[in-house]
């Protein structure tokens, strides 16, 4: 994946910094954004990516023609994943600012995938009940992750 131009600079070596201080998005999608990414192009519903960030994993989901949910607490962040779309993927995505998973409401059944490889490890505390990434670890690339 070549760099987009609209990222902020990397700080180290494939690392790019958010805005809001929460960590980093990687330049290229993880195993697990790769799954999701290859999901997209056959999902017959809309994906969501917690912790979207500027789209590493988002982007390349439009661009195999599935529609994704960006969520992500930063608005600032999302904005520039929507510019960075282009005209027909941008009618495939839905932008959430939002915290996750408290301001986060979506309908049993509405999502083909959910993708949050790069925020668990940040919002997890002991009072939630969305599992670690370790409960769907026996899973394949492409699994449903059920949260209760």
């Amino acid at each position: 994946m070549q760099t987009n131009q609209r990222w902020p600079r990397a700080v180290e070596d494939g690392l790019i910094p958010t805005d809001n201080a929460m960590g980093v998005m990687t330049e290229e999608p993880s195993p697990a954004g790769e799954a999701f990414i290859a999901l997209a192009a056959r999902a017959g519903r809309p994906l969501l990516e917690v912790g979207a960030a500027y789209g590493n994993a988002t982007l390349p989901a439009l661009r195999a023609g599935g529609t994704v949910i960006a969520n992500d607490l930063s608005a600032s962040e999302l904005g520039v994943l929507a510019s960075a779309a282009s005209g027909e993927d941008r009618k495939r995505l839905v932008l959430m600012p939002a915290r996750f998973p408290d301001e986060v409401h979506l309908g049993d059944e509405s999502l083909s995938g959910v993708l949050a490889a790069e925020v668990l490890h940040s919002s997890m505390d002991r009072r939630s009940s969305v599992p670690s990434a370790a409960s769907c670890a026996g899973s394949s690339p492409a699994a449903r992750c059920t949260c209760p």
